[in-house]
């Protein structure tokens, strides 16, 4: 079996997370023999990095730090560049769902930027993976990647974690098929259209393309970690919406699983054009 491990957006904690994603998930594939290439895109700009939601103020990052996954293919844009080019005010027709002045929906934009450029990626690899992992380099992974998940995965049938759950989606990894693969990358390019009659709120706004314009199926599997800020500071997901201020140094503990399942919604009242 063939896996691509598809690593997007700003790296920004990798110092901190890099040993959970390498026993976690490298040393889990590599032991039951599953052959692994690794893609990454990320960013990288001038000016000191500001998150106000995530209380990251006048941080410096790290640019070079992408190079501790050794990825096999990386491409890094330059992030002011990119948002110039997207047109960030373009998908301002709605309100901010987050109300942070647009910030956290311009980081949507990105983010989601960065995964059609993994599809780019991929396509211009010319290699045909049995699964695709598609995971934030920026979290501590706390439990053992499973190969019962790689078993989960066929057409139309994907997976997301089973925590964190907004609008029925964690947005925080995912993974599918060959034949699902693109139809995740290439979402970026309906967004603009979607952001004409609904909210760019990111979980709700992928779910509802996922599921009801592309009819795929949500398999939620336990698979758990936790959001690393830039300076170590973790973010644990027991209780969304509040940042603990414990650091990296502190082991955190995780949460019962829940048995992996699927549920599909039948409700399509939601607008795309």
């Amino acid at each position: 079996m063939k896996v691509a491990l598809c690593f997007w957006g700003l790296t920004r904690s990798l110092k901190y997370t890099i040993i959970s994603i390498q026993t976690k998930i490298l040393s889990q594939l590599q032991e039951n023999n599953v052959e692994y290439t690794i893609f990454l895109h990320t960013y990288k700009f001038d000016d000191l990095y500001n998150n106000p939601r995530a209380n990251e103020m006048n941080e410096q990052l790290d640019f070079d730090e992408y190079k501790l996954l050794m990825p096999d293919y990386v491409e890094i844009d330059d992030q002011n560049k990119v948002k110039e080019t997207i047109d960030l005010e373009k998908y301002r027709t709605h309100p901010d769902p987050w109300k942070t002045d647009y910030v956290c929906v311009d980081n949507f934009l990105c983010a989601m930027y960065s995964k059609k450029r993994l599809g780019e990626m991929i396509r211009n690899s010319k290699q045909h993976f049995d699964a695709y992992l598609f995971l934030r380099p920026d979290v501590l992974y706390t439990n053992d990647f499973k190969m019962d998940y790689l078993s989960m995965l066929r057409p139309s049938y994907v997976c997301v974690p089973d925590f964190a759950l907004w609008s029925k989606f964690n947005d925080r990894a995912f993974f599918c098929c060959h034949e699902d693969v693109f139809t995740y990358t290439d979402l970026f390019d309906h967004l603009l259209i979607y952001s004409k009659s609904n909210e760019l709120h990111s979980e709700t706004c992928l779910y509802n393309l996922l599921v009801f314009k592309h009819d795929l199926i949500i398999q939620y599997i336990p698979f758990h970690f936790y959001r690393v800020r830039c300076n170590g500071r973790i973010c644990y997901d027991d209780e969304p919406k509040q940042v603990n201020n414990s650091f990296i140094n502190i082991v955190p503990t995780v949460k019962k699983s829940r048995n992996p399942s699927f549920k599909r919604s039948n409700n399509k009242d939601v607008t795309f054009f």
